[in-house]
């Protein structure tokens, strides 16, 4: 019996000091193991390449910026491109300026089959920093005010079909208060006298005010006709890379053309542009005055036109051999 109750009790104290092993070894929980950091993948970017339309200095045209525009997954493609076109020109295109009013905002982008309903803030109903309350008055701004607006929703409407699969554009803004007529843009933005309850259906492309290849060339030669140095001054090319002439001052670029007969006629055909869209060749043709009051017709010249920064310049020397007659 002794030694049975022995073996009993050497049995519990074997368990007892097993059981008090196992608790004394360490455990590996999930707290103190080092996991792989997560990878979001529900966030990402990428660059797109954009054609996108800014006044053309002080001119009645627009002019196109080509540049990478970044997207996120979570932006359509259309809204990331009109809020790059809010953002202005970028500083490098000295030449071009931006148009909305300050505040402007796109609120929403919706398409429906070929047309694309573009949703603005009511910012874009106010005046321009530099438009004076009783713009009326001056003949300047009975002008430019209106201009501005055309120029403005040209650029949209440039801007969308240039880059996207769209024909035209409707523009809606946003009402204030408890307004229930329609969004759709009213006819008196455009400073026309129209009543207020006449809308503007979906506008489309207005090439005319667009300064491409062919238009470039007109506005020179209009210029031209015009005298207007200041302007034609900055449609010449930095230089010529046909004589790899810089182009001269502006004041020894006045003297030059003063010797020039005037032009009081000319035409221009429609351009031929190379397969990069950096060069193009135009026929134009004219007549002159001279300073005896002779008229005098000009031979055919082949222009050729290059593109520096995104726009269409002409050199002087092929100006000055064209209208420089015995």
């Amino acid at each position: 019996m002794k030694r049975l109750l022995c073996l009993v009790l050497l049995c519990l104290l074997l368990l007892l000091g097993g059981c008090a092993t196992l608790s004394s070894m360490p455990v590996r929980t999930l707290e103190n193991v080092s996991l792989p950091a997560s990878v979001d993948t529900s966030v990402f970017t990428e660059d797109v390449p954009a054609a996108l339309y800014f006044r053309y200095w002080d001119e009645p045209y627009l002019a196109c910026e080509w540049r990478f525009i970044t997207r996120t997954n979570s932006q359509s493609y259309e809204l990331a491109l009109l809020e790059e076109l809010l953002s202005g020109p970028s500083a490098g295109s000295t030449e071009l300026t931006p148009l909305f009013p300050v505040g402007t905002r796109i609120l929403s982008v919706v398409r429906q089959g070929r047309t694309l309903f573009v949703t603005l803030s009511p910012e874009i109903m106010g005046r321009y920093a530099d438009e004076p309350v009783d713009w009326q008055e001056y003949e300047y701004w009975l002008t430019e005010a209106p201009l501005r607006r055309r120029l403005c929703m040209q650029s949209i409407v440039a801007t969308v079909t240039e880059n996207c699969n769209v024909d035209q554009v409707q523009i809606l803004v946003e009402q204030t208060g408890s307004v229930t007529g329609s969004l759709r843009l009213k006819q008196n933005y455009f400073l026309d006298d129209s009543e207020d309850d006449v809308l503007v259906g979906p506008m489309t492309r207005s090439d005319d005010m667009l300064l491409n290849c062919e238009q470039s060339m007109h506005h020179f030669l209009s210029l031209l006709q015009a005298k207007d140095w200041e302007k034609l001054y900055r449609c010449l090319s930095a230089n010529d890379a046909m004589t790899a002439m810089e182009r001269p001052s502006y004041n020894d670029f006045v003297a030059q053309m003063k010797t020039l007969p005037t032009l009081t006629e000319f035409s221009a055909s429609t351009p031929t542009v190379s397969l990069d869209g950096q060069d193009a060749i135009i026929q134009v043709t004219g007549f002159v005055t001279l300073s005896n009051l002779h008229r005098v017709e000009l031979s055919p010249r082949v222009f050729r036109m290059t593109r520096q920064d995104g726009l269409w310049k002409v050199s002087l020397a092929q100006v000055t051999e064209w209208m420089e007659v015995e």
